[in-house]
């Protein structure tokens, strides 16, 4: 029986099963609720604040249930509860919650005092250094964990995608397992990395975090500039990824459940064949046989608990993928173990982390190439029956064991001082195997860092200092064939940060990180040295200036900065004794405004960075006694500006919409180019933008995300391309239908879609698709797999 059949059927017998459970959903929210929801408590009530004025925008939610409403222009709410025991949550941006319990009482009235620890908006910045939002002298980009998983990929880094000014995402056009390039603010390196530094809870790991189960991500901070990423100094010039993963909390406990399955068809990038002049067996396309109906399913449990003391978080995530192509797959699981623990007080904390993760991908085709590739003899030769001797030409195996150890230890010296000590090891094992060719390599990297924290407020400053040292080691081991490559090397480094605030008005920041590199051999020990500093500027026009009181923040900022791009893990020679890592040099202004208690948020950002000393290899003089030789040349100039706008245009009790729109420009231009010429191609275009928008109803969600580019030059095509790239549909089911469910506290379902449609596409293929990281294929299309739309639905369940 065709196997396409079955799956059609199974899809449709399971989205019909999604409408009919929507359609009992949309009737509830109509007012056709069953009868057991009649026992709902209705409570109403006004809030207000500690002088007695009513607060608009105020968040009423019932606790442990997706149930909530929203104050109107009055501050009055309105809001069905499901028992007596119901406990209301009052939340309001820079104000302290409140909770209410029901009890008796059909109307609340609650008052919300100010909280001016709130309206800081603390933020991590580089090395898991926290500080007030309002005082940071360049951009930071924060998204949400939920941006990650509302609807998910088997490789979470493409979820980012059209969220972000200034960050480009560009998938392998392998497909399923394929590799992401990570872009951002234009490529600064003609021979070397243009990839961002990965950061797990303030610790440097080994590549990309590709691998990390998103379910278990908090949030992603992106230190898009070089004055946001300074401290990292010597791997900070393409920017840095701070991730921060989730740990259990204290005095709560609950099982959350997410279930994620989607189906994919290679839409975007098939080729179009002509049938006038041959034709065999009556087969007019031989690709409709070559792809299937794809099927992705991710599913993860998570557990967390805790008391004051100690806190438990625990999760296991399962990824399988059926690929598009037949016979291949992709199998990936995931663990991950967080302890945190409070001791003497509270004085001393303990986190330790365990994340491992096994992945397995079978005959996946080769993203380009003649022999590993079934895509170039499809396209070449007729359209009969070849397709079916195809399958096997990709047959291969892919292995990688991924292991992830972090611990810190934070003592809290007395009201000043504080000591933090960090370590982490990374090790990745891979195993390649293609028909008669295999080849395994292994890395290992290991950190660590020591700081100490000093703070102080005194009168009308504030003093923030950190002083520390780090040494990272790297040890790689690879085989393929008769061909063996092993090596180690070691950075050292010291570094500071401090911020100098006065009133509340003016910060001014400091930093720098001195570096002693082990990977340049033949060079004096005194030559491996290299310093990285930056300085910044902010200014609060809201706490100096008498500006209206719906201006809730008013900042501008600049900074100035210096960061360094590491220099290949291997031993690098040179008869010169002057060779040096790529160096970054970058300036960032900008400003920040938040109206109406950040109803409406814009922010706006000019930088323009020069990278100098990129690293060409060169052959060797006949006089040398080396085969090559390695020189520091070049300047690659970057600029652009990036805006972000925001805001909740509608907020009732009912109803609300928040809808997003960012757009950034990026100028690349080779200033200073090495007789040996490089070429990175025009892929990021005259503008990228994005605009996302959030509808909720009543236990209704709408969700979707429109990005796109314009201009740039891909494969001789223009790469200008709108398309809707994320698409959910969710509902919250009533908190009633859980009454005699005790264990169940919230159920969310969601339909869900992925790249689901071009509105312009000038390619006759996906623009977002490269055949390679690296360089000079980022503009190549070879044979390419065609991307994919994914349709499917989300499941979530907290226990």
């Amino acid at each position: 029986m065709n196997t396409n059949t079955n799956t059609n059927i199974s899809v449709r017998v399971m989205l019909m099963g999604v409408l009919l459970l929507f359609a009992y959903a949309f009737s509830n929210a109509a007012g056709f609720e069953p009868s057991i929801s009649q026992r709902a408590i209705v409570i109403k009530g006004t809030v207000t604040d500690d002088s007695g004025e009513t607060l608009t925008g105020v968040t009423i939610q019932v606790k442990n249930s997706p149930i909530c409403t929203i104050a109107n222009g009055e501050g009055y709410y309105s809001i069905a509860v499901p028992e007596a025991a119901s406990v209301l949550i009052f939340s309001f941006v820079g104000y302290s919650a409140v909770e209410e319990t029901v009890g008796t009482r059909r109307v609340i009235n609650v008052t919300l005092r100010e909280n001016t620890k709130l309206l800081d908006g603390l933020m991590v910045t580089a090395l898991g250094i926290v500080k007030k939002e309002e005082s940071l002298s360049y951009s930071i980009q924060v998204v949400n964990g939920d941006e990650l998983t509302r609807a998910k990929d088997p490789n979470f880094i493409n979820t980012l995608a059209g969220k972000t000014a200034g960050v480009s995402i560009l998938s392998n056009a392998a497909g399923m397992g394929g590799s992401v390039e990570v872009n951002i603010r234009g490529n600064h390196s003609v021979s070397g990395s243009n990839q961002p530094l990965y950061v797990v809870d303030g610790i440097p790991i080994n590549g990309s975090a590709n691998n990390l189960n998103p379910d278990d991500i908090e949030s992603i901070n992106i230190l898009k500039g070089a004055a946001a990423s300074a401290l990292y100094g010597n791997s900070a010039a393409n920017g840095v990824m701070v991730i921060t993963t989730k740990k259990g909390e204290e005095g709560r406990t609950g099982i959350t459940f997410n279930s994620n399955t989607t189906w994919e068809n290679a839409t975007h990038g098939r080729s179009e064949f002509q049938n006038n002049y041959i034709r065999i067996n009556g087969s007019s396309d031989g690709l409709d046989r070559f792809f299937q109906t794809g099927l992705t399913t991710i599913n993860s449990l998570a557990l967390t608990t805790g008391t004051e003391g100690m806190q438990f978080y625990l999760s296991y995530a399962n990824t399988h993928v059926k690929g598009t192509v037949e016979n291949s797959s992709l199998n990936k699981h995931n663990f991950n173990f967080r302890q945190t623990a409070n001791f003497f007080d509270k004085r001393l904390t303990t986190d330790a982390n365990i994340n491992v993760m096994y992945q397995n991908v079978k005959n996946s085709p080769s993203a380009g190439g003649y022999y590993t590739n079934p895509l170039m003899e499809l396209y070449r030769f007729p359209h009969g029956d070849v397709a079916e001797g195809l399958i096997n030409i990709q047959s291969g195996a892919d292995e990688r064991y991924r292991a992830i150890i972090n611990l810190s230890l934070s003592f809290k010296i007395n009201d000043y001082f504080d000591i933090k000590a960090r370590g982490n090891a990374d090790f990745i094992a891979n195993n390649y195997e293609l028909r008669e060719i295999n080849s395994q390599d292994n890395n290992l990297n290991a950190y660590s860092d020591a700081m100490l924290a000093y703070h102080q407020t005194a009168g009308d400053f504030e003093i923030n200092a950190t002083l520390g040292a780090a040494i990272q080691y790297a040890r790689w081991k690879s085989m393929a064939a008769d061909f063996h490559t092993n090596g180690r090397s070691e950075e050292q480094s010291a570094f500071l940060s401090g911020q100098l605030g006065w009133r509340k008005q003016l910060y001014l920041d400091v930093t720098g990180r001195n570096y002693w590199l082990s990977s340049l051999g033949g060079i004096r020990y005194e030559d491996r040295e290299f310093f990285y500093p930056s300085v910044g500027l902010t200014w609060l026009l809201n706490e100096t200036l008498n500006l209206p009181e719906w201006i809730t923040l008013g900042k501008l900022r600049g900074a100035w900065s210096k960061v360094g791009n590491s220099l290949p893990p291997y031993n690098i020679t040179t008869p010169s004794g002057e060779l040096r890592p790529e160096r970054t040099t970058a300036i960032e202004v900008g400003t920040e405004w938040r109206l109406w208690g950040s109803r409406l948020v814009f922010d706006f950002t000019y930088y323009k960075s020069n990278t100098r000393d990129q690293l060409f290899m060169l052959p060797a003089t006949s006089e040398s006694p080396y085969t090559i030789n390695y020189v520091n040349a070049s300047n690659v100039q970057n600029q652009g500006i990036e805006i972000m706008l925001s805001g909740s245009p509608v907020m009732t009790e009912e109803f609300t919409w928040k809808t997003g729109v960012n757009f950034a420009t990026n100028k690349n231009k080779i200033v200073e180019l090495h007789s040996e010429p490089g070429y990175f191609g025009n892929t990021s275009g005259d503008f990228n933008f994005g605009w996302n928008n959030t509808f909720n109803y009543k236990g209704f969600n709408l969700y979707f995300l429109v990005d796109g580019r314009f201009g740039g030059e891909y494969y001789l095509y223009d790469a200008t391309n709108i398309r809707l790239r994320e698409l959910s549909w969710g509902y919250s089911l009533p908190q009633s239908l859980f009454y005699n469910a005790h264990v169940i506290k919230g159920v969310e379902l969601s339909l869900i879609g992925r790249n689901l449609f071009f509105f312009l596409n000038k390619a006759p293929y996906d623009p977002d698709t490269i055949l390679l990281q690296g360089n000079g294929l980022q503009d190549i299309h070879a044979f390419g797999m065609p991307s994919t739309r994914s349709l499917g639905f989300h499941l979530k369940v907290n226990f």
